[in-house]
């Protein structure tokens, strides 16, 4: 299941720049906070290169 989770994920961000997380969430039917989780392993893990701002408006900023 978290490899289906995981594909998803990555899926969903690839053909952004930015994304907002709570639209994220409610797109893939996640609570905000697995996504956040789910989205912070993957940063650590470097499947994603990118930067979770959650100060500002609660997106991830995808680095190329």
């Amino acid at each position: 299941m978290d490899l289906i989770k995981t594909r998803s994920i990555i899926q969903y961000i690839q053909p952004f720049s930015s994304v907002s997380l709570p639209t994220m969430s409610s797109s893939l039917g996640m609570s905000d906070d697995m996504l956040l989780i789910q989205i912070e392993q993957l940063v650590e893990k470097g499947k994603l290169k990118g930067r979770i701002d959650l100060i500002d408006q609660a997106s991830l900023q995808l680095l190329m």
